[in-house]
């Protein structure tokens, strides 16, 4: 858990109703830092290009890079969006406004490409010529794909896509929420007066929320499936003949 060091008065932005509440506070982050798996990802790149593809079914061969590409996308959203998040909350000589709209804008997208890896998966691993590779999507079937966070993370995006829509058709009213925010819950400190606590550790958007801890899990153990697909791939070609 990453924290802000000293107690300081960090300004807090009401956006949806234009306004801007300055109070003190200590704010501590619960958001987990990610490891990109970057060598799984470009040795599976380089390999299916120069040595051997995943399978020999074109349609396998499509669902392996998209779900290849979509789960290296999210990894990389997810560290820009925490970035800027951290970027803003520790800027203390003004409001670092963009740094917070640009964290928006990346945990978003990180949100939607991790929906979209996910039915890729579902797709691939129920896909009749996945041979060993489907045994090895399926042995055991990961956590991420599950009914208890695949409809959790759903459900945010889909929220996320229906502000856009109810704002487009005029429906939008006063007090209802514009964007994803990175939010938590506010405790009063223990010891000074006039003092609170705030971890932020989830993602919200009207009343739907993601821990990012849970979102750091899935998005761990689809990388770890990642490299998992791009060891089944040979790492040389078949031998030549004299």
């Amino acid at each position: 858990m990453t924290a802000v060091e000293q107690p300081a008065t960090i300004p807090i932005t009401a956006l949806d109703v234009g306004r801007i509440v300055v109070r003190p506070m200590y704010v501590s982050f619960d958001i987990p830092e990610m490891n990109r798996h970057g060598k799984a990802f470009a040795g599976f790149w380089l390999k299916t290009m120069f040595i051997s593809p995943v399978s020999t079914d074109f349609q396998v061969r499509a669902l392996c890079t998209m779900y290849m590409r979509l789960v290296d996308a999210a990894l990389l959203e997810y560290a820009m969006g925490r970035e800027a998040l951290l970027q803003f909350w520790n800027t203390h000589s003004g409001i670092a406004l963009g740094a917070m709209h640009q964290s928006v804008s990346h945990f978003e997208h990180c949100l939607s490409d991790t929906h979209r890896a996910i039915q890729v998966f579902s797709r691939l691993r129920r896909h009749r010529q996945a041979g060993n590779l489907g045994r090895l999507l399926n042995d055991p079937r990961p956590d991420f794909s599950k009914a208890k966070f695949s409809n959790k993370l759903r459900n945010i995006r889909n929220e996320i896509h229906h502000i856009e829509e109810v704002l487009m058709d005029g429906r939008l009213g006063d007090g209802n929420p514009l964007m994803l925010k990175a939010d938590g819950h506010e405790t009063p400190h223990p010891t000074e007066p006039n003092q609170t606590n705030k971890l932020i550790d989830r993602l919200q958007v009207g009343s739907r929320e993601l821990l990012f801890t849970e979102l750091a899990s899935a998005l761990n153990e689809m990388a770890c499936l990642c490299e998992k697909v791009a060891d089944t791939v040979p790492n040389s070609g078949p031998a030549s003949s004299a």
